[in-house]
């Protein structure tokens, strides 16, 4: 299939009226030679530049180097899920492990403690959190093994 970049947001549309069991029309999008349509619907890092700058302003990299072992932990926990609850034959994408980890880091203690002592109320931080530890950890994660072969 050729690239057809007008038609973007159309096949993208399409994808969520795509019946169960039925190959999506983005994996048409997917197979495309064009650089930026061939990205579509992989599973990148969904920590951004402005995210990540956000985050090194409040020093949550060193909460995440001070207790490593916790969110890494945590993380695989995540990981371990959302690969269970794959349908047979689909990888875990970064999206998957992030909707099961960010619930289980916003009643974490250590970092609702931090978030207090830093007075740092909006929802947003746990969210941009929960995208630096999968950052940090996400090809250990997927390259552990665990799902059997769905990653």
């Amino acid at each position: 299939m050729g690239c057809q970049p007008n038609r973007v947001k159309i096949r993208l549309r399409l994808r969520a009226e795509t019946p169960l069991g039925r190959t999506s029309r983005v994996d048409d999008l997917r197979s495309c030679e064009c650089p930026f349509l061939s990205r579509i619907g992989r599973s990148n890092v969904a920590l951004s530049q402005k995210k990540l700058q956000a985050l090194e302003g409040q020093e949550f990299p060193g909460l995440y180097r001070h207790r490593r072992s916790l969110w890494r932990e945590k993380a695989e926990r995540a990981y371990n899920y959302a690969a269970q609850s794959m349908p047979e034959g689909q990888r875990v994408r970064i999206d998957d492990v992030a909707g099961v980890l960010n619930p289980a880091l916003e009643i974490e203690p250590t970092l609702r403690e931090f978030l207090q002592e830093g007075n740092l109320r909006q929802k947003y931080w746990v969210e941009y959190f929960c995208d630096y530890v999968l950052d940090q950890l996400w090809d250990q994660l997927r390259n552990r093994g665990t799902g059997e072969g769905r990653r």
